[in-house]
C-alpha cells in the first residue's frame, strides 16, 4: 500500500504500488485514473533510477495506449522500450515488450512483423510457464492468422483464460467471438 511505503520512506515500493493501480484500472477500462497511476509510477521509477521499474511502467503504459488506440504513443513507447529491457536482462519484459510490438504491428495492418513477434513472445511465455500472458499472445495472434486457425487459435487462448481464471481475456474472447465463446 503507498501509504506504508511512504511512511518507510520506500520509494521504489511506492513505484510498484501505484504501478498496480494503474494496471488495475487499465483492466477495468479507466483510462484516465490508469494513466494517472501509471505516470506517477514511471516518474519516481526514473527519479529512483530502477531500471527494472522503468521498464515494466513503459510496458504498462504501451498497454494503456494500445487499449486506447493511440498507435502514435505506442511507437515512441515502443522506442524507449527498445533501448531500456535489454539493459535489464529480463526474459519477461523481453516475452512482454514481444506482445505489445506485435499488437501494434498488428494495428498497424503489418501482419508478417505481428506474426513473428506474437509468435516468439508466446514461445518464450510459454518455456517461463508463464500461461496466462502466453494466451494473451495467442489471443492477438488468432486475427492475424485470421480463417479456421485464427478460430482455434481464439478457442485455445479461451481454453487457458478460463483454466487461470482471467475472467476479463475470458469476456473479451466471447465478445470477440460473437458471444459465441464455447
Amino acid at each position: 500500500m503507498p501509504g506504508r511505503a511512504e511512511e518507510i520512506g520506500d520509494r521504489e515500493g511506492i513505484a510498484e504500488s501505484l504501478n498496480g493501480i494503474g494496471r488495475g484500472y487499465l483492466m477495468k477500462g479507466d483510462f484516465e485514473s490508469a494513466l494517472q497511476y501509471l505516470e506517477k509510477s514511471r516518474k519516481i521509477s526514473e527519479e529512483t533510477g530502477n531500471r527494472r521499474m522503468i521498464a515494466y511502467n513503459l510496458c504498462s503504459l504501451a498497454e494503456l495506449y494500445l487499449e486506447h488506440g493511440d498507435v502514435g504513443a505506442v511507437e515512441a513507447i515502443c522506442s524507449e522500450i527498445g533501448k531500456t529491457v535489454p539493459e535489464i536482462g529480463s526474459e519477461e519484459m523481453e516475452a512482454w515488450s514481444l506482445r505489445i510490438k506485435g499488437i501494434l504491428h498488428y494495428k498497424k495492418g503489418e501482419k508478417g512483423k505481428s506474426k513473428e513477434n506474437l509468435s516468439e513472445s508466446i514461445y518464450k511465455y510459454e518455456n517461463m510457464g508463464r500461461t496466462g500472458d502466453m494466451a494473451k499472445g495467442i489471443y492477438w495472434l488468432a486475427p492475424v492468422k485470421g480463417g479456421e486457425e485464427g478460430r482455434k487459435l481464439m478457442e485455445r487462448s479461451l481454453e487457458i483464460f478460463r483454466k487461470n481464471g482471467m475472467k476479463i481475456w475470458e469476456k473479451r474472447v466471447k465478445d470477440f467471438m460473437g458471444g459465441t465463446g464455447s
